[in-house]
């Protein structure tokens, strides 16, 4: 199991629900990417259209999570 996967079943940081939509937006690029990339010995170039199309949405999401999860680290350690 991902830590994406941990971080979105268990919901062990405390924020908003904002913040899980975002983890888990990204969980379902990253199982989408995976689930093409798996098909790529069998169809190179639907795959690879398939990528160029989506490729750019799926790093907005990685980034927007990698921000907040930044954030709910400073928080965390302010606690401490």
């Amino acid at each position: 199991m991902s830590a994406i996967q941990l971080l979105t079943t268990n919901r062990y940081v405390n924020e908003d629900e904002a913040f899980y939509e975002v983890a888990e937006g990204c969980l379902m690029w990253i199982d989408s990417m995976n689930g093409q990339l798996s098909e790529w010995s069998l169809d190179t170039d639907s795959v690879q259209k398939w990528l160029i199309k989506h490729t750019e949405q799926a790093k907005k999401y990685i980034k927007k999570l990698q921000a907040q999860v930044r954030v709910a680290q400073e928080k965390l350690s302010r606690q401490f």
